[in-house]
C-alpha cells in the first residue's frame, strides 16, 4: 500500500474510532436529559475530538512536532464542527423529528466529513 493509501486508512480508521466513540457519548449525553442539546455534544465533542486530535496527528499524519498555528486551526475546525452538530442534532430532533440514536450518527457523519477536508487541506497541512 502507497505512502497516500496508508494516510487515507489511518484516517478512515480514526474516523470511525471517533464516530464511534463520540455517538456513543452523545447518546448517552442527550438520554441523560440532564443536558440541553448544545451541552450534550460539547461533552461528546471535547472527549472525542481530543482522542481524534492526538490519532490523526501522532499516527495518521505522523507528526511528532506541533505549533501553535496547528492547535489553533484544529481548534477552529473543532468549532464548525460543534456549529455543524448542533445544527444537525436540532434539525434532526426538532424539524425532522427523527430518533436520538438516528439524529446522533447522522452528526457524527457529517462532523467527520467536515473534518476530514479541514484536516486534510488546512489543519495538518505540511
Amino acid at each position: 500500500m502507497g505512502s497516500h493509501g496508508k494516510f487515507v486508512a489511518r484516517y478512515s480508521l480514526v474516523g470511525i474510532a471517533n464516530t464511534i466513540i463520540y455517538s456513543c457519548l452523545l447518546w448517552v449525553f442527550l438520554k441523560s436529559d440532564g443536558f440541553p442539546y448544545p451541552v450534550s455534544i460539547g461533552f461528546a465533542f471535547v472527549i472525542a475530538m481530543s482522542f481524534q486530535y492526538a490519532a490523526n496527528k501522532y499516527w495518521t499524519f505522523g507528526v511528532n512536532s506541533g505549533s501553535m498555528s496547528e492547535i489553533a486551526r484544529y481548534i477552529v475546525a473543532a468549532l464548525l464542527n460543534y456549529a455543524v452538530s448542533v445544527v444537525v442534532v436540532w434539525g434532526c430532533l426538532d424539524v425532522i423529528k427523527m430518533s436520538t440514536l438516528t439524529a446522533s450518527f447522522l452528526s457524527a457523519l457529517a462532523a467527520a466529513l467536515v473534518g476530514y477536508f479541514l484536516s486534510f487541506f488546512w489543519v495538518y497541512r505540511r
